[in-house]
């Protein structure tokens, strides 16, 4: 007996419509519409901590200055209408990538649209709080806003190890758990979305949110970005698992070199192609390191780069007790 999961996504657009009050009161007063902006975020009780904290430090979370320039609200009105009329066409891309579940089960999403915001993270079980970036399209905007629902499935597909890796990886081999899952996850929602992401390129877009977009197939930055994987893992001891966890979004997410990005997708490209997309897919439900034992099966020519030209960090990462010969 297997089953699927469903999305019910819904838009919430009621801190949209208080940051606009909000902006009206304020006009061009940068001082009013920070505090304005923060008295907004505190009131909200249903987003956690995070929004409480984030009003604390509006300038650290929002593009204040891009908020008061004459086109910023049409600009902003158009993502939202877009985001509104086309949620149902989202969730379409992305349910098929989900893996086969034991029995079918339902993902309520609330996409609480946040103007002028510059981050998107689920503040709270269920909730995802989205800023809608000056100077995105909108198109880009609902792609995007589907690749963060692939994320928060993933506490779903999550074997209790990860899970207690995520809550807690302050030691050796949480950590290294933690590390995996992340990358297997970013390949894996990068996966679902990687087509359009292509096409939009294609077309000309400026990316603000999928900011990588240019270096995806670049084998050259794909290769860098596994080198610096395998070197974070090779600095991982028990004297350095804490000074390594508080630098992690550092190292692996560097526009410059996104590594969690760039080494996440071509794994699921190499494993795709390998394997077959529903492998690479069902890998979701595994140990991360099973994601990695699929790559390192693969042909690509760039698993030296991750796994050392020995293949000796094979083992480690993919939980096999020996690396393949000369792999």
């Amino acid at each position: 007996m297997t089953g699927t999961m469903r999305l019910e996504v819904t838009a919430d657009t009621s801190l949209f419509d208080d940051v606009r009050a909000t902006h009206l009161t304020a006009g061009a007063d940068h001082a009013a519409l920070r505090a304005g902006l923060g008295l907004v975020l505190s009131r909200r009780a249903d987003l956690g901590q995070d929004a409480a904290f984030t009003g604390a430090h509006v300038d650290d979370w929002f593009d204040v200055g891009a908020m008061t320039s004459a086109g910023f609200w049409p600009e902003q009105e158009a993502i939202r209408s877009h985001i509104e009329h086309n949620l149902a066409a989202s969730v379409s891309w992305i349910e098929p990538g989900f893996p086969v579940l034991p029995r079918d089960d339902i993902l309520r999403l609330r996409a609480v649209l946040l103007p002028g915001f510059c981050y998107c993270f689920g503040p709270a079980a269920g909730i995802q709080l989205f800023g809608l970036y000056p100077g995105a399209t909108p198109q880009e905007a609902l792609l995007f806003l589907a690749h963060t629902y692939y994320h928060e499935a993933t506490s779903v597909f999550a074997t209790e190890e990860t899970r207690a890796a995520e809550h807690d990886p302050t030691t050796v081999g949480r950590f290294l758990q933690w590390l995996l899952s992340l990358i297997r996850n970013e390949g894996l929602a990068n996966f679902a979305v990687l087509d359009r992401v292509l096409t939009l390129r294609d077309q000309g877009c400026d990316f603000r949110y999928f900011s990588y977009a240019g270096m995806i197939g670049n084998t050259d930055a794909a290769a860098a970005a596994m080198r610096a994987c395998r070197e974070l893992v090779g600095k991982l001891d028990g004297h350095t698992v804490h000074a390594l966890r508080g630098r992690v979004s550092e190292i692996l997410k560097n526009p410059r070199l996104p590594v969690i990005n760039l080494v996440g997708i071509r794994m699921a490209e190499a494993i795709a192609t390998e394997f077959g997309p529903r492998e690479l897919l069902d890998s979701a439900t595994a140990d991360p390191r099973q994601f990695f034992a699929l790559y390192e099966r693969t042909g690509d020519e760039l698993r030296a780069h991750l796994f050392g030209s020995d293949g000796a960090l094979a083992g480690q990462l993919t939980g096999s007790a020996t690396a393949r010969d000369g792999q």
